[in-house]
C-alpha cells in the first residue's frame, strides 16, 4: 500500500514552479470544510484526481509497509509520508464534500473510507511511532468533521459502511 501512498503523495497538486496556482490549490485542499466549492476548488479536486486514484489503490490494500529505516535511523527515520497525508486527507475530503454536495452519496463515501483507511495506514507504521498517530488522528478528526455536515445524507447502508471503518 505505501508504494501507491507514495505515488499519490508524488502527484497530489502539480507541482510545477512556474505554475504558481499549485500553492492556492494546496491552501484550498488543506481547508477541508470551511473552504466554498466554488470553481478554483472544483479545479483544485480535478488536479488531485490521478493522486486520489493512487489513495484508493492504496487504501484497497491490507498491509501497508512505509520501508522506515527504524533500525539504522531509529527515531530520526524520514517520515516524509507524514507531512504530506494533510495534502491527500485534505482532496479526498474536499471531493467527499463535493460529492454530497451534488448527491452522491455512495461516491462520498468511498472518498471517506479510502480516507480512513489511509490514515489507518498512517498510524501503523510498523512501530510505537507518536508522530503517525498524531497524523492518523488528525486525519479522522478531519474526515469525522465531513461526514457530520450531511448525516441525513447518509443512508443506514452508507452509515454501516463508515462505522465499519471506524471500527477496531
Amino acid at each position: 500500500a505505501a508504494l501507491a501512498y507514495w505515488q499519490a503523495i508524488e502527484c497530489v497538486i502539480d507541482r510545477n514552479p512556474a505554475d504558481k496556482t499549485h500553492i492556492e490549490f494546496a491552501a484550498i485542499i488543506e481547508s477541508g470544510h470551511s473552504v466554498q466549492l466554488d470553481n478554483k476548488a472544483i479545479e483544485a479536486i480535478r488536479r488531485s484526481g490521478l493522486a486520489l486514484y493512487f489513495v484508493h489503490r492504496g487504501s484497497r490494500m491490507g498491509q501497508c509497509n512505509w520501508g522506515l529505516a527504524m533500525d539504522e535511523c531509529g527515531p530520526a527515520a524520514e517520515q516524509g509520508h507524514l507531512a504530506q497525508s494533510p495534502k491527500l486527507i485534505g482532496a479526498l475530503c474536499l471531493r467527499a464534500r463535493h460529492y454530497l454536495e451534488r448527491g452522491e452519496h455512495q461516491a462520498a463515501v468511498n472518498d471517506l473510507i479510502a480516507a480512513l483507511r489511509f490514515a489507518k495506514h498512517l498510524g501503523n507504521d510498523g512501530r510505537d511511532g507518536t508522530r503517525a498517530l498524531i497524523a492518523q488522528f488528525a486525519a479522522e478528526k478531519k474526515i469525522i468533521e465531513i461526514a457530520a455536515l450531511h448525516p441525513s445524507d447518509f443512508a443506514p447502508t452508507l452509515c454501516e459502511q463508515l462505522a465499519a471503518e471506524l471500527g477496531p
